[in-house]
């Protein structure tokens, strides 16, 4: 298997984008309309590169899909990162704007490793905040990091936002996060990935309860 750190970023410069984006929309909603049949209430977040949100054909290929799968927009969260702004700000915040409109739900990924002024935090119809990795993973050991994944969550909440932390790996990072009033977990300590058709089977041996955003 080849990592998806090594092949998306090269994907990314080209118009392939596009056609991987199409497939894993098409994969997540069908995922999600399986869970639904089985009573599971699960959303799935997809991630969207610059190219994806300035593209014309995203709003349409969405409003087909979930009409196809008889879905909606509850199903699907859509991750950016905040490196979608640099190309055309105003262009990116207004197609934002008309996702979050038609109900999804929007995440800010990576933040804190891109370029963009947290002024477009502002006029942005984001609901959540997901922390890069590499800062909560390194934030027991370095009181920097802590203080950037402690900063973010505060600034978050003050804007109405929640918060995901992403690399939990430990049981320790877990309960850190916890004291900072992180809202969501993600990471190995979590689980480790695994088939969707196995979900059903750890949500119930975990003790978890199945919920919507």
């Amino acid at each position: 298997m080849v990592s998806p750190g090594l092949f998306v970023p090269l994907v990314e410069d080209t118009e392939l984008i596009h056609v991987l984006t199409r497939h894993m929309l098409q994969a997540s909603v069908r995922q999600c309309f399986n869970w639904q049949r089985d009573g599971l209430g699960i959303p799935l977040a997809v991630n969207l590169s610059p190219r994806n949100l300035l593209s014309p054909d995203l709003v349409p290929g969405l409003e087909t899909l979930l009409h196809t799968w008889g879905g909606s927009p509850e199903w699907l969260g859509l991750e950016i990162t905040e490196s979608s702004l640099i190309t055309d700000p105003d262009a990116s915040i207004a197609e934002l704007a008309r996702l979050s409109g038609m109900g999804f739900h929007l995440f800010i990924d990576d933040f804190g490793t891109g370029y963009s002024s947290l002024s477009y935090l502002t006029r942005m119809p984001v609901k959540t905040i997901k922390v890069d990795h590499g800062f909560t993973m390194s934030m027991l050991k370095d009181c920097r990091a802590a203080a950037i994944v402690k900063s973010t969550i505060e600034l978050a909440h003050n804007l109405g936002m929640t918060v995901v932390a992403e690399g939990t790996a430990s049981k320790d990072i877990w309960d850190a996060l916890s004291g900072y009033g992180c809202d969501e977990a993600q990471g190995y300590y979590v689980a480790e990935p695994f088939p969707a058709a196995q979900f059903g089977d750890w949500l119930q041996a975990s003790g978890r309860q199945a919920r919507a955003h």
